[in-house]
């Protein structure tokens, strides 16, 4: 299982499905973005980035790719890329990026707290913005991504422990909860 469809799968309508017509384009715009920001960042670090580095959690069960890994002397910098705007960003991204930062301190046993989070979204003119996650945000985002490993969801994208996470598509949770939107 990918990390995305576990963010997907608790923050999410599970009737709601995106329409995927114009895939290839979003493809080429998002592997154009994640160079981009590759190459700012490795000038701006003086240090060397990859793409795509694998990541996976749960003995293999959830795995995921980190779209840029820059590491340090001391840090690393592990950057979720959008190619949507800002405007578009979304509790489900930092999830990602959360479970990917979690997933990559115990892939390689390093502190989370010596990992630097950031979303990069397409800016005006394509070029990049960088947010970057620190501070009690960054603590947040690992203790949820400790819940989520402990409530992984099955194939179905139903987890072993129910969380109650709204869906930002429907009117009800995509965990049965007892919450209603108003």
């Amino acid at each position: 299982m990918r990390a995305k469809s576990v963010a997907e799968a608790f923050t999410i309508c599970p009737g709601f499905r995106p329409d995927y017509s114009t895939f290839q384009k979003a493809t080429e715009k998002h592997e154009e973005l994640k160079n981009i920001v590759k190459q700012f960042l490795e000038k701006e670090f003086k240090t060397k980035c990859s793409v795509e580095e694998s990541v996976s959690l749960l003995k293999g069960k959830l795995r995921g790719r980190i779209d840029v890994v820059c590491r340090g002397d001391k840090e690393v910098t592990l950057v979720e890329v959008k190619s949507v705007m800002l405007s578009k960003l979304s509790i489900r991204d930092l999830l990602q990026l959360a479970l990917y930062a979690y997933a990559y301190s115990h892939n390689n046993n390093v502190d989370y707290g010596n990992i630097k989070l950031m979303l990069a979204y397409r800016g005006d003119g394509g070029k990049p913005i960088l947010i970057k996650i620190d501070g009690v945000l960054k603590q947040g985002l690992r203790r949820v991504a400790e819940t989520i490993e402990g409530s992984a969801p099955n194939e179905r994208g139903a987890g072993s422990k129910q969380l109650r996470i709204l869906g930002p598509l429907c009117s009800f949770c995509a965990s049965d909860c007892l919450f209603k939107r108003r």
